[in-house]
C-alpha cells in the first residue's frame, strides 16, 4: 500500500495528536465548596501538593478510542492506494506482448506468464466510480510481429481472464506499431470507450524493435516492465553455400551472440539430417557487443539436406539454442521473360540463377506462341507453359498470369491495382523514400541513392504489401490474387540508375526465388517465424499438415502444386503426408539478434515520448482512503457508547 499524500498527513499528525494528549495530561479545575468538617480534605490536600498544572497520564479507554478515530482520518487525508488495481471508472486497453524473448524463464515459470498474471491483477481491480457512475471496462490485445484484439471492450471479468488465458506463446519479432494503430481510434476518443478516459497498459519486457517509428497517440500510457536478467546465448546467423565446382560441397557459416556480461563457453554441434558432423567449443565474450568470431564449416552433404546448429550452454530462452537451414538440390529455374527488347533485364535475370529462360514479344504472349519451354529447358507441368515465373516488361497482360509474375512498369489485371501517374506529368527524378528491410524479397537490397525519372505511384488493393516508397507513394508492391503472387515494380529500371547498383541483381535473385516455388539455386533457405513459405507439394495432393512444436496446415495455392505456410514457432517439423525432396522437414529458426537480446528495459521511447516503467508492479492504483473515514465514523460511534456507560446514560 502507497501513500499518496504522506507529507500533508504527517503534518496534520503532528499537531492534532498532541493536541488530544494534552487534554489528558492537564488537571482538572476544582471546585471551591464549604464544607461541615476538614476530615473530607486529605484527599484534596494530597491533589493540591503538586505545584504542575500536569497530572500523570492513566489508561484511559475513551483516550485509546479517540487515538483510534484520529489515526483513521489521518489516514484517509494521507489517500492510501491498493496496487494492482485500476481507478474507478477508468477503462483500460491491456497490450500483452507475446513475441519470442517473453518466452524466456528468468523469472518462474516465464515472462508471458508474468505478464498474463499481471494483466490478470489489472482485470480484477476495475471497478465503477461511485461519485460519477462510470463503469469500468478493459479491452484485450495481444502483439507481437502482428497485433490481434482477443477480447473487445468488456466489464465481464469472466472473459477478460479467460482471454488472457487464451493467449499463446509465439517466436514472432516484438513490433509494438500493429497495436498501436489498432487501438488508436479508442485512445483517440472515436470508438468506444473515449480518448481521455482510457489508460493503455503495455505488458512487455520492452524489447521492441519499431520503438523509433511506433508513436502512443492518445489516453495515458503505462508501461509494465517483466524480466529480469538479460544473460543469453543466441544463435543469431546462419548461412551456407555450395561451391560451384562441387555441388557437393558445402560451406557453413554462422554467428552467436552473448547477451550476458560475463564471457560464455559452450560446445556447438553441426548436424546433417539428423546425425553430427561436427562439435567445436566456442568462447563467447560478454557486454552489448559480445559475440563469438564467424564459426566456419567445410562439409559433403546430400543434395538434399536439412543442416542443423545447436549449443549446449543452459541459459533463459532456448529458442535461440538451436537453428536449421534447408539445402535444396541445384535445379535450373524457368522463366518466361514478355518484353520488347531488353538485354539487361534478361541478363539481370540469367545472373539471379534462371538458366531456363526464354523471351516472347508482348503479342507473341498474348496469341499464345513460344508459351512452353523446350524439351531441353524444362518438362511442360501445366501453369502458363511449365514456367517457374514470368516476367513483364512494360506490358499488362489481358489475362491474368497462371503463375507468379513480376512486372517492371506495368501491372496484372487485378481489381484494385493500377499505374497512377504523377501529379503534373513531367519527368521530374525522385528518390526512394523507405522499404520493406525485413521482408525477403528486400533483404539486403538497398535503394539508398535510386533515382527514377518520371516516376508515378501504384494504386493498391485490399491486402497488399508495399516493399517500397518513393516520394510520389507506393513503388514496390506485393500482391496475392486467387493463389498467385505478382511483385509490382511500378516504374522502369532503365529510366533509372537503379541496375547500375548493387541492389538490383540481390533483388533479382530475391524475387525469382520468391517467385519460383522450390526454384532455389541449391544455397541455404532459412525459414523464419512468421515468414510464408513456398512448398511444391505436387499435383494431386489436397493438404499438408506440419507437425512439430504446434500443429501448423498449410493452404494450398493452386500455382504449381504449391502450398504457403508460416511457422509462429520456432523447432523441428515434418511434413504430413509425406513429401519427397528437402521440404519433407522444415526447421524453423529465430535467427533474430534483437529478441536474443532478452534484457528487460526500464523504459519504452515511442516516437519522442517515453513510457516509463514500474518494475513488475502494475501502475495502476486505486485509492481507499473511503475505508478509513468509514474506521474513524465506527471508532467515533463505540467511543460515544462507552462515555454515555460512563455517565450513566
Amino acid at each position: 500500500m502507497d501513500l499518496l499524500s504522506l507529507p500533508t498527513a504527517i503534518a496534520a499528525a503532528a499537531l492534532a495528536v498532541p493536541a488530544l494528549l494534552l487534554l489528558y495530561f492537564l488537571k482538572r479545575r476544582r471546585r471551591r465548596v464549604v464544607v461541615s468538617t476538614t476530615l473530607l480534605w486529605l484527599k484534596t490536600i494530597q491533589d493540591l501538593q503538586a505545584s504542575s498544572p500536569f497530572q500523570k497520564l492513566r489508561r484511559n479507554l475513551l483516550l485509546l478510542l479517540q487515538l483510534l478515530v484520529l489515526l483513521g482520518l489521518l489516514g484517509a487525508l494521507a489517500r492510501p492506494t491498493l496496487p494492482g488495481v485500476v481507478a474507478a471508472g477508468r477503462r483500460v486497453i491491456i497490450l500483452i506482448d507475446h513475441s519470442a524473448s517473453m518466452n524466456a524463464t528468468d523469472v518462474v515459470p516465464s515472462r508471458l506468464a508474468r505478464a498474463k498474471a499481471a494483466a490478470v491483477e489489472l482485470i480484477e481491480g476495475l471497478t465503477d466510480d461511485p461519485e460519477t457512475g462510470a463503469v469500468g471496462g478493459a479491452m484485450v490485445v495481444s502483439f507481437s510481429e502482428a497485433a490481434r484484439v482477443v477480447e473487445p471492450w468488456t466489464t465481464d471479468r469472466g472473459r477478460l481472464r479467460r482471454a488472457v488465458a487464451s493467449i499463446e506463446p509465439t517466436d514472432l519479432p516484438t513490433k509494438l506499431g500493429p497495436a498501436a494503430r489498432l487501438i488508436e481510434p479508442y485512445t483517440r476518443g472515436v470508438g468506444q470507450g473515449g480518448g481521455s478516459g482510457v489508460t493503455v497498459y503495455v505488458i512487455s519486457d520492452g524489447r521492441v524493435q519499431d520503438r523509433q517509428t511506433v508513436a502512443a497517440v492518445g489516453g495515458a500510457w503505462r508501461y509494465v516492465r517483466v524480466g529480469e536478467s538479460a544473460e543469453n546465448l543466441g544463435i543469431v546467423s546462419l548461412a551456407a553455400r555450395r561451391e560451384s565446382d562441387d555441388p557437393r560441397r558445402v560451406r557453413v557459416f554462422a554467428r552467436l551472440a552473448n547477451g550476458g556480461d560475463g564471457p560464455v563457453t559452450t560446445n556447438v554441434s553441426l548436424f546433417v539430417n539428423g546425425r553430427v558432423q561436427r562439435v567445436v567449443p566456442v568462447a563467447v565474450g560478454g557486454g552489448e557487443g559480445g559475440r563469438a568470431g564467424a564459426l566456419r564449416f567445410t562439409l559433403s552433404v546430400p543434395l538434399s539436406a536439412v543442416i542443423e546448429l545447436r549449443h549446449d550452454h543452459v541459459d533463459s530462452l532456448e529458442a535461440d539454442n538451436s537453428a536449421w537451414l534447408i539445402l535444396t538440390p541445384p535445379r535450373r529455374v524457368r522463366v518466361l521473360l514478355v518484353t520488347n527488347g531488353n538485354r539487361l533485364l534478361e541478363q539481370a535475370i540469367r545472373a539471379a540463377g534462371a538458366t531456363g529462360v526464354v523471351r516472347v514479344s508482348p503479342g507473341q504472349y498474348e496469341r499464345g506462341e513460344g508459351m512452353r519451354a523446350s524439351s531441353d529447358e524444362a518438362e511442360a507441368s501445366g501453369g502458363d507453359g511449365g514456367f517457374d515465373a514470368v516476367v513483364f516488361d512494360r506490358h499488362s497482360p489481358r489475362v491474368r498470369p497462371g503463375v507468379n509474375s513480376l512486372y517492371f512498369n506495368a501491372a496484372p489485371p487485378v481489381e484494385g491495382l493500377a499505374l497512377v501517374g504523377r501529379a503534373g506529368g513531367g519527368d521530374r527524378t525522385e528518390l526512394m523514400l523507405d522499404w520493406r528491410r525485413d521482408h525477403p524479397i528486400m533483404r539486403y537490397v538497398s535503394l539508398d541513392g535510386v533515382l527514377v525519372r518520371g516516376s508515378g505511384r501504384l494504386s493498391l488493393p485490399g491486402g497488399a504489401v508495399t516493399l517500397a516508397t518513393g516520394q510520389s507513394g507506393p513503388a514496390v508492391v506485393l500482391v496475392s490474387d486467387r493463389g498467385t503472387q505478382h511483385v509490382v515494380v511500378g516504374f522502369d529500371p532503365l529510366h533509372s540508375n537503379w541496375p547500375m547498383q548493387v541492389g538490383f541483381p540481390v533483388f533479382m535473385k530475391n524475387v525469382l526465388g520468391w517467385l519460383s516455388v522450390g526454384g532455389r539455386s541449391g544455397h541455404g533457405s532459412v525459414v523464419r517465424p512468421g515468414q510464408a513459405v513456398a512448398v511444391p507439394v505436387g499435383r494431386g495432393v489436397e493438404s499438408l499438415v506440419y507437425e512439430g512444436p504446434v500443429r501448423v496446415a498449410a493452404a494450398l495455392t493452386g500455382a504449381n502444386g504449391a502450398a504457403v505456410v508460416a511457422f509462429d514457432r520456432v523447432g523441428y517439423y515434418a511434413a504430413e503426408p509425406e513429401l519427397v525432396g528437402a521440404w519433407g522437414a522444415v526447421g524453423v529458426s529465430l535467427l533474430d539478434p534483437l529478441e536474443s537480446r532478452i534484457g528487460p528495459v526500464d523504459e519504452i521511447d515511442m516516437g519522442g515520448q517515453v513510457v516509463a516503467g514500474a518494475g513488475e508492479a502494475v501502475a495502476a492504483r486505486q485509492e481507499i482512503w473511503r475505508w478509513f473515514v468509514w474506521a474513524a465514523l465506527v471508532g467515533l460511534l463505540v467511543e460515544w457508547v462507552v462515555y454515555a456507560r460512563r455517565l450513566g446514560v
